[in-house]
């Protein structure tokens, strides 16, 4: 039998992680209609298994300047004894190709509980981002494609064409810098170094 599903809301890239109950969620976006999802990635690592997907924001006006480029991301992930769920929105900020991205990761730990043993990633970009590098904790730097949301995709969503990844590894997915480029190679947005390591979804 699982337990209550342990809900997080991520805001931005390389922010912290806030704790809230499955009755927050009707008060992120007070009083705008349902927005439909679309999944964006799913897999299983040693039984635990994971799902990704995004939506348009709630509030934002699909004909509005701006408004197809304001998603929210979800991702869960699920074990025997627990489900996971985060999500994160931009709260009207659009994505834009010199701004940050938006991502939200969930993980589960191991049986016993002293360990994280898969970590699940969902990160979108503006449509003109091609693919972003991220420097891990251990000095290496992981250079990753992003996917196109499809044209039927992007319509039942309500969104534009925007670019995202979605993945998961075993263990935690620990990042010191984030760095998005263009189809050129031109760098168009890097993230602040953080001062300790951050691991996603530090459970």
């Amino acid at each position: 039998m699982r337990g209550a599903p342990v809900i997080a809301l991520v805001v931005l890239a390389l922010a912290a992680t806030v704790a809230w109950t499955p009755s927050a969620n009707a008060r992120i976006e007070p009083g705008a209609p349902k927005t439909p999802s679309v999944g964006l990635g799913s897999g299983e690592i040693e039984g635990d298994s994971w799902y990704a997907s995004v939506r348009r924001e709630r509030a934002a006006v699909e004909e509005a300047p701006g408004g197809r480029n304001r998603p929210c991301v979800g991702v869960r992930t699920a074990a025997l004894s627990r489900d996971a769920i985060s999500v994160a929105c931009g709260f009207a900020r659009p994505l834009t190709p010199s701004g940050s991205p938006l991502w939200a990761t969930s993980s589960e730990p191991n049986e016993a509980g002293t360990e994280t043993a898969m970590t699940a990633v969902v990160i979108v970009f503006a449509p003109l981002i091609a693919y972003f590098k991220a420097a891990r904790s251990d000095g290496t730097v992981e250079t990753i494609n992003l996917k196109r949301l499809t044209a039927d995709q992007a319509k039942k969503a309500g969104l534009n064409r925007l670019r995202y990844a979605a993945f998961a590894t075993a263990g935690l997915w620990c990042v010191t810098r984030l760095e998005s480029f263009n189809r050129a190679g031109e760098r168009l947005w890097r993230s602040g170094d953080v001062r300790r390591k951050f691991c996603a979804s530090e459970w």
